[in-house]
């Protein structure tokens, strides 16, 4: 996106008024800042270096874009250089920067659902999907998307973050949403399949995860999850007799060997029954979710990326209750191992 600093002084744009039904309204003023002495000299070489750091920016050169920017605002203070600059914090991962940034500016400005011109509510987004506050990308994205209606990013996140707050119904509309406004993205498509494969709804996840890997053939991810989901469907729709023999009941089988059996598929170290995963587990398979919570989560801890700790611990947060936690979990596990919950007995 070109940055001028015409389109940036679309930041400053006045605060939409919102009338009530049949009042009629003037339109509002814009919110007013105290006024700055500005030196022409200082500006106009802050504007130059803009230039330089626009270029870096949509170039990509992100930490060359910051040190500029560093530059124009040192020799001429101005919110748009502010709000620039945390959009390329949010390119160099920089996500504490960028929020700092982006709170400078909101010192400074009257926020509305109308802050044209930017990608503002975007950035923060990001960077709080990155920080798992769902609830604040939540509130930026339904602002981005009433701003911009047809942005599919934005209407895919928000839908991602709705699951996260234990919102399915939300999510799903979303994701769908989503899906309409960029058909041949095959990312919508993908986390609605998650969502319910989240919400165990797995027979209407697999139209949407075969059309991800229609349009993302080469995506080893989403191939993995859709031969784990056309799998365990076959096997759950196959007659009895056909099934395989499942071995001796796990509900009798002592803890140690209930707990290998159920997650210790091929690619997998064994699992010591005395670690936190092992006794984890084992909580799990007797039932007592409560109790397994502090032991899972420590195993997830300890193993991070162990997609066996997070599939368990989502499970158990499911089983109690706890929908935000438990989707949480659960797309974490997914994104180490996409057939990691075929491992989860049911309770």
């Amino acid at each position: 996106m070109s940055r001028s600093l015409a389109s940036l002084a679309a930041v400053l744009a006045s605060v939409m008024a919102v009338p009530a039904i049949g009042q009629q309204v003037a339109p509002a003023e814009p919110p007013q800042r105290p006024e700055r002495p500005v030196d022409p000299r200082a500006k106009a070489q802050a504007d130059a270096i803009l230039e330089r750091a626009y270029a870096a920016h949509d170039s990509g050169r992100y930490a060359e874009a910051v040190q500029l920017y560093d530059q124009a605002y040192a020799v001429n203070p101005d919110i748009g250089t502010l709000l620039v600059r945390g959009s390329a914090k949010v390119g160099l991962d920089d996500c504490a920067g960028a929020l700092a940034d982006f709170a400078l500016v909101e010192e400074e400005l009257i926020f509305s659902d109308f802050i044209a011109g930017t990608d503002l509510y975007r950035d923060r987004a990001v960077c709080n999907m990155t920080l798992r506050d769902y609830d604040a990308v939540v509130t930026d994205l339904i602002n981005q998307t009433n701003q911009v209606p047809d942005d599919s990013w934005s209407w895919m996140t928000l839908g991602r973050a709705w699951g996260q707050t234990g919102q399915p119904a939300e999510a799903e509309a979303a994701l769908k949403r989503a899906i309409k406004l960029a058909p041949e993205d095959s990312d919508p498509a993908y986390y609605l399949a998650i969502q319910y494969i989240v919400d165990r709804r797995p027979t209407e996840a697999l139209p949407y995860l075969q059309t991800a890997v229609r349009l993302e053939p080469g995506n080893a991810e989403k191939r993995s999850l859709l031969d784990t989901l056309e799998r365990e469907l076959a096997e759950a729709n196959a007659p009895s007799s056909a099934r395989a023999n499942p071995g001796p009941s796990t509900a009798t089988a002592p803890a140690a060997s209930r707990t290998s059996a159920a997650a210790a598929p091929i690619g997998y170290p064994p699992i010591d029954p005395r670690s936190a995963l092992g006794r984890g587990i084992a909580l799990y398979l007797d039932g007592e979710y409560q109790q397994a919570l502090p032991v899972l989560s420590e195993a997830t801890q300890a193993a991070p990326n162990d997609a066996r700790g997070f599939a368990f611990l989502g499970a158990a947060y499911y089983i109690l209750g706890l929908q935000r936690e438990s989707d949480a979990a659960r797309e974490r596990a997914l994104a180490l191992d996409p057939g990691v919950l075929r491992m989860v007995p049911p309770p």
